[in-house]
């Protein structure tokens, strides 16, 4: 009898164990996927896409970021329309609408509250990552009602200086949020930073 107890616990402990591996196995290779896309470095290019075509569609973008979907890489957008929240789903890299879940407010941000504490927890920091580093002024950006015209904007102002835009993101400077500018005059490629939301020019540095 006591022998078939401990047999018992011991098989119990092992399936525990492999269940919790498995459940972490899955985490890392998820976070594993989200990194990739943010080291590709079209995330900035795909993100200003996608800010774009939801724009047209009477969306207001608040977030974009690196995501999994059914184990494959996704992006995932927090949005609201006509004062109801979304969450939208689309493949990577080709951008192909996976899902649109309606959300009551609440409920959107929870979830967006949770997907940055796994990516926190998970080792994906966003204060070191090139596309969410310095959260809080970034954010403060991104939550912008004004955001999309500004960047449009931007777009507008830089064309109108001679310059092809390749990508513009939100970024950092100086503790600051401010616009991020890739682009290419002629045979040079430069990066341009603007102030926000009043698209002085910062900084031009020659790639």
């Amino acid at each position: 009898m006591k022998k078939a107890l401990i047999t018992s616990v011991l098989s119990a402990t092992l399936l525990t164990g492999i269940a919790t591996s498995t459940v972490m196995t899955s985490a890392v290779a998820s976070n594993a996927s989200e990194q990739q896309i943010y080291r590709n470095g079209d995330f900035g290019r795909l993100a200003q896409t996608l800010r774009s075509d939801l724009s047209r569609q009477g969306y207001q973008v608040m977030d974009i970021k690196a995501d999994t979907h059914n184990n494959n890489s996704a992006l995932k957008v927090y949005a609201k329309k006509n004062n109801k929240g979304y969450e939208l789903t689309y493949s990577y890299p080709n951008l192909k609408l996976l899902k649109n879940e309606q959300k009551a407010w609440s409920q959107l941000w929870q979830d967006k509250n949770s997907s940055n504490r796994h990516h926190n927890n998970s080792g994906n920091q966003h204060h070191g990552n090139k596309h969410y580093g310095k959260n809080d002024v970034k954010d403060s950006i991104k939550r912008d009602a004004n955001l999309n015209t500004i960047m449009a904007k931007a777009e507008r102002k830089l064309k109108n200086m001679g310059y092809k835009i390749d990508e513009i993101e939100v970024d950092d400077y100086q503790n600051k949020g401010i616009l991020k500018a890739d682009v290419d005059r002629g045979d040079k490629e430069y990066e341009i930073r603007l102030s926000y939301p009043g698209l002085q020019i910062l900084t031009i540095e020659e790639d």
